[in-house]
């Protein structure tokens, strides 16, 4: 009996030593430590990826929105995942929120019709690079494309970097990482949606009008490709 009494007091001191490690680290990142820890060995592991040449595009793609969207998480956590969970999914009402999903959907539409129109004008829309990339899109792609990447771009550009550094230098970042199409027409594209959501994101308060309006474009992006080419 008393070996076990001495086993379960190293066990609780272990644990309470951990979690002071735990809130330490908390403080000198500004993050969950475990999120992210996680995102950074997950990014890590593409990185060693293409060093090697075990490069797989669909898996790396899943690999690297899960990272993302890991990483912003870290950032925007509250006490417990329910309460974060909760933050993210507040709402007003639902009809603040079709509202906000209706404008910032047209929005972003309208935006990008004057933007591809200029271009053309201009002769600058190379978005052909951009259907050469969206060509080799597999099954896998496309579901992270859908699904994956509105919640992981959404939680790390919008919830986290624009509350954190202002709408502008948000998407500015969001542009660059639009960088590998290769279509200067798609990063300043980018720019101009990340302006858009983040400023949905200031007016209505919550992510969540982002996360749909970015899967609603998604979607209209991928159907008018099924359909035109």
């Amino acid at each position: 009996m008393p070996e076990m009494r001495n086993r379960n007091q190293y066990g609780r001191a272990s644990e309470q030593a951990f979690v002071r490690q735990m809130r330490i680290l908390r403080k000198k990142i500004g993050a969950e430590p475990q999120f992210f820890l996680i995102s950074i060995f997950l990014i890590f592991i593409i990185i060693l990826s293409y060093i090697f040449g075990l490069f797989n595009f669909e898996i790396n793609t899943i690999l690297l929105h899960i990272s993302i969207f890991l990483l912003g998480y870290s950032f925007i956590f509250r006490k417990s995942n329910k309460q974060t969970i909760k933050h993210i999914i507040q709402i007003r009402s639902i009809k603040e929120i079709v509202i906000y999903v209706v404008f910032g959907f047209f929005a972003l539409i309208f935006y990008l019709f004057l933007l591809n129109l200029i271009f053309g004008t201009i002769g600058l829309n190379d978005s052909d690079r951009v259907i050469e990339k969206i060509e080799m899109f597999t099954i896998p792609v496309i579901f992270a494309a859908l699904f994956l990447g509105p919640i992981s771009e959404e939680i790390f550009f919008r919830e986290f970097l624009t509350n954190r550094i202002g709408i502008i230098p948000s998407s500015l970042m969001f542009g660059i990482a639009h960088i590998a199409y290769g279509s200067i027409a798609q990063i300043i594209g980018a720019v101009g949606i990340g302006i858009i959501l983040a400023y949905v994101l200031k007016k209505s308060g919550s992510v969540l009008p982002c996360i749909l309006i970015h899967f609603l474009y998604n979607l209209f992006v991928f159907s008018l490709f099924w359909w035109f080419v």
